[in-house]
């Protein structure tokens, strides 16, 4: 099965929805049939459930010190 390389830039596109319907079916494939393929796709998942994470909690931190910072101001 030719095509290209699924690097980890190929995989976020895929885990992201951004490869066209060919692609998607080729990949997929190649998660059932190639370990190393199928390491780099779950790696790479890993790294955007991380990503998004970190972003929520970046969010929370900065919703709930703002009005701290309002009621204790530094001298």
């Amino acid at each position: 099965m030719m095509g290209t390389p699924v690097t980890e830039q190929v995989a976020r596109s895929f885990l992201l929805g951004d490869v066209d319907a060919s692609e998607q079916e080729r990949i997929e494939s190649l998660f059932l049939s190639d370990r190393e393929i199928r390491e780099t796709i779950l790696m790479v998942e890993d790294s955007l459930l991380e990503d998004y994470l970190e972003e929520i909690w970046s969010r929370a931190i900065a919703k709930n010190f703002a009005p701290l910072r309002r009621k204790f101001p530094r001298a």
